[in-house]
């Protein structure tokens, strides 16, 4: 195995709950960024987050983050551990497997020209390696893994939807 692959895995099995939270964080916000480069060159056709309404944030910021990941961190991670013994091998099975299901998850009501589904596709899987990589080691720490991927979701939903009302507002 790649010598700093193992390094990489001891620090990040090292620190705590907080700095590792802050970590992945940093991690979704560069991940978005590299994601949103192609649509500087592709049409994309974007939804008006005012189109929803009040209820837009609240489900956005608070119950998705609730559901995703009890439905596709936590219990791909039971299913994953459940037939996958070596731990070796279930962390990049789980967290690759997670993150394109999370990919293909968010693909789900867009209404849109190819470059706008690559564009969710991207962050979306973006955003499922930074989860399951925090439900796996929070999970292997026993330092609240289910709570602590929630809160990283529901921070990295509250940032982008603050993030495009900002833009909505300098635009307009």
């Amino acid at each position: 195995m790649n010598n700093s692959f193992l390094r990489g895995y001891r620090y990040l099995y090292k620190v705590t709950w907080f700095k590792f939270i802050l970590i992945m964080l940093a991690a979704l916000a560069a991940m978005n960024l590299l994601c949103k480069i192609p649509t500087f060159f592709l049409e994309a056709k974007r939804s008006n987050p005012n189109s929803y309404g009040w209820i837009y944030p609240i489900f956005a910021c608070f119950i998705s983050p609730l559901i995703e990941t009890a439905c596709i961190q936590y219990l791909l991670y039971k299913i994953f551990a459940f037939f996958i013994a070596k731990k070796k091998r279930l962390f990049p099975a789980y967290v690759l497997g997670s993150s394109i299901i999370f990919g293909l998850f968010h693909l789900l009501g867009a209404d849109a020209n190819i470059g706008w589904y690559i564009y969710r596709f991207c962050t979306g899987m973006a955003g499922g390696l930074v989860f399951s990589t925090t439900m796996y080691f929070m999970t292997r720490r026993k330092q609240y893994p289910f709570w602590s991927t929630v809160a990283v979701h529901a921070i990295a939903n509250t940032l982008l939807i603050c993030l495009s009302l900002i833009e909505i507002l300098l635009q307009g």
